[in-house]
């Protein structure tokens, strides 16, 4: 098997592909890490990740609504 990713998790900018993975929280205050990946195939809703899974800890949804520091 091959690590996959739903389709919302991953960010595009300028022609590639970033996870948003999670650092830290303080006060309610949530911080990510842009995380450059590698992705495959689209199926299902899901993009494969031809390389590791950076963490086990990233955002899965709402990417877009996420303020860029």
């Amino acid at each position: 098997s091959v690590p996959a990713v739903p389709e919302t998790a991953i960010v595009n900018y300028e022609n590639e592909s970033f996870l948003l993975v999670y650092v830290k929280e303080i006060n309610s205050a949530y911080y990510f890490k842009k995380v450059k990946v590698s992705t495959g195939r689209n199926t299902n809703n899901f993009i494969e990740l031809t390389g590791q899974l950076p963490s086990n800890k990233f955002l899965i949804n709402g990417v877009y609504n996420i303020k860029v520091e």
